[in-house]
């Protein structure tokens, strides 16, 4: 499933501190995020919401941004290796979540 389809809702404020001023600096409008099958654009929008402030930023800016690893982890002030962890994590949390939406 391509998670660069996600959109935020205005109900979730983005994060604050250094998350906040990375996705200010890629130019994220997350608010415009379509997809053909709105269904499932919701149900994975609703899924990366439910992440951590730190896993969801990061998910946001590799997968919907198409931000490096590197680049995200130059804009978040962190390690490759921690950009890498929090991926691997949301991942991990993301298909636990999907699957029960299923």
């Amino acid at each position: 499933m391509a998670l660069h389809h996600v959109g935020q809702s205005r109900a979730r404020p983005l994060a604050r501190g250094r998350e906040a001023v990375a996705y200010g600096k890629v130019g994220l409008d997350l608010e415009t995020a379509h997809t053909p099958d709105q269904a499932t654009a919701i149900t994975v929008r609703e899924a990366v919401l439910s992440l951590p402030d730190r896993l969801r930023v990061t998910v946001l800016l590799h997968y919907f941004a198409d931000l490096t690893v590197a680049q995200v982890a130059a804009q978040l002030g962190k390690s490759e290796g921690a950009v890498k962890r929090d991926l691997w994590e949301a991942r991990g949390k993301l298909a636990v979540i999907l699957e029960g939406a299923r």
